[in-house]
């Protein structure tokens, strides 16, 4: 982290050494000249009569704001993570940021820019778990010359509600039960976990634009180039900085990549068709 320097204090070892081995496998990347201090307060320890142990309320805190709240070790571990990248990804407009997933089949890479969503992570580790190298979860860097993907050395910080999907979350992290409109929390779940790696920067083949609806049937169809151009824009993160480039770029992508749109019915199912219909055509 050579840009910025990122001072780590917790009220509890243990957990600074379950933060360890994330620490070690990315770095924050252009990030701005300045010191950030982290201040995880992992809450009281209580022992009842009979051994029972309870932990109190945890807080992390960002130099002074307070960012997550809750009793989960897992849920403050995620949101630490997802502050260190927010700092990078904030920082990194030499790219065209895209919010969406991507992965690399073959020798294409395969991005998913969408609208913002918690299961779109999982859809990432679901095609990764799957065979795919790992580019990104919910952001993708795009080379505006080359047009190529750039992969992040990040985890994937996968939504609570997802556990279930991923055997390797279910082993540290219980889902707890949360009141209507309180936001599920987001938990680190590293691509060699899943079995991958991150991909190198690979050229764009394919472009799917999904949408998340439970319950209907998963179908991946195509879309015309104009709607494709129109949906590309709405999930470039630095159209302010960017602008007609971006539009252009776009433009030029798709004289190569096809595109489509994929409803999601189920996460599953959306892996698997995304697997099967796209993994022999780059």
């Amino acid at each position: 982290m050579d840009a910025v320097s990122i001072g780590i204090r917790s009220t509890d070892a243990g957990f600074l050494e379950k933060l360890r081995p994330y620490l070690t496998r990315f770095a924050v990347e252009n990030a701005p000249e300045r010191y950030v201090m982290l201040s995880a307060d992992c809450g009281a320890v209580t022992t009842l009569v009979g051994g029972k142990i309870l932990r109190g309320r945890a807080t992390l805190y960002v130099n002074q704001l307070v960012v997550y709240r809750g009793f989960s070790v897992e849920e403050m571990i995620g949101r630490f993570l997802s502050v260190i990248r927010d700092m990078s990804n904030d920082e990194s407009n030499e790219f065209i940021r895209v919010r969406g997933a991507g992965v690399v089949l073959g020798d294409g890479a395969v991005v998913l820019p969408s609208l913002p969503d918690p299961h779109l992570p999982a859809l990432s580790g679901l095609l990764v778990e799957a065979g795919a190298r790992y580019l990104g979860d919910e952001i993708v860097n795009v080379d505006p010359v080359t047009a190529k993907a750039y992969g992040r050395h990040f985890p994937l910080l996968v939504d609570a509600s997802d556990t279930a999907l991923f055997p390797a979350l279910g082993t540290r992290y219980t889902p707890r039960r949360r009141a209507a409109g309180v936001p599920s929390r987001r938990l680190a779940l590293a691509v060699e976990e899943l079995g991958g790696a991150v991909a190198p920067p690979t050229e764009i083949r394919r472009l799917v634009f999904p949408s998340f609806e439970p319950g209907r049937p998963t179908e991946l169809r195509p879309i015309a180039k104009a709607e494709a151009v129109f949906a590309i824009a709405s999930a470039v993160l630095n159209m302010h900085v960017w602008g007609e480039r971006a539009l252009i770029m776009a433009n030029r992508l798709l004289g190569s990549a096809t595109a489509a749109r994929l409803t999601v019915g189920s996460l599953p199912d959306a892996a698997s068709t995304i697997m099967h219909e796209l993994q022999g055509t780059n």
